[in-house]
């Protein structure tokens, strides 16, 4: 295990207090590995473009792609994501669908998220604000992240501009994801 931990660090070029604490606010390269033009597209607008998400609650869906041996990067696959209030704080909670033909979520209302999204997310998904992002990271039981997302809003057309690392470096996920109606 602790040889997976010091390789997916140097891998990933993070620099982790030994507690992992302390995960960066920006994803480190997420294309260092060269990415489809599309996820080039979805992280230039991520750092060029992209400022903190609204604090207020929201349902957002649409495409990803992913950077991984176990996926086409061309396929485009989907996503929805519910940013909400509990306890006073404002969580991130997700379902990714892979090899839908379209968008099974795009008439979901924050109602339907609500209803239907599971409650791990309370347990899960505080997000971590910095100045201009925020961040999620769910960890095992010896610490070491596992998933961790970034996220920033296209303040254009308010879309969702979603990053993530799953397994280290093994998967990035580079997702655009729509607001939907409040």
């Amino acid at each position: 295990m602790l040889s997976w931990i010091v390789g997916f660090a140097l891998l990933s070029g993070f620099s982790f207090a030994q507690d992992f604490s302390e995960l960066p606010d920006l994803p480190p390269s997420p294309c260092f590995e060269g990415c489809t033009n599309k996820m080039d597209s979805i992280q230039r607008r991520f750092f060029d473009a992209g400022v903190a998400p609204s604090q207020e609650p929201a349902v957002y869906s649409g495409e990803c792609v992913y950077l991984s041996e176990m996926y086409n990067p061309d396929h485009v696959h989907h996503a929805v994501t519910l940013l909400d209030h509990y306890q006073g704080h404002l969580y991130f909670s997700a379902i990714f669908s892979f090899f839908a033909e379209k968008n099974e979520y795009a008439d979901w209302d924050l109602e339907t998220a609500r209803r239907l999204m599971s409650e791990d997310w309370k347990n899960y998904g505080l997000i971590k604000w910095a100045s201009d992002s925020g961040r999620v990271a769910i960890f095992n039981d010896d610490l070491a992240p596992v998933y961790i997302y970034w996220m920033r809003q296209d303040p254009r057309d308010q879309s969702l501009l979603l990053i993530y690392y799953a397994g280290g470096t093994y998967l990035k996920g580079f997702c655009d994801l729509k607001m939907h109606p409040r």
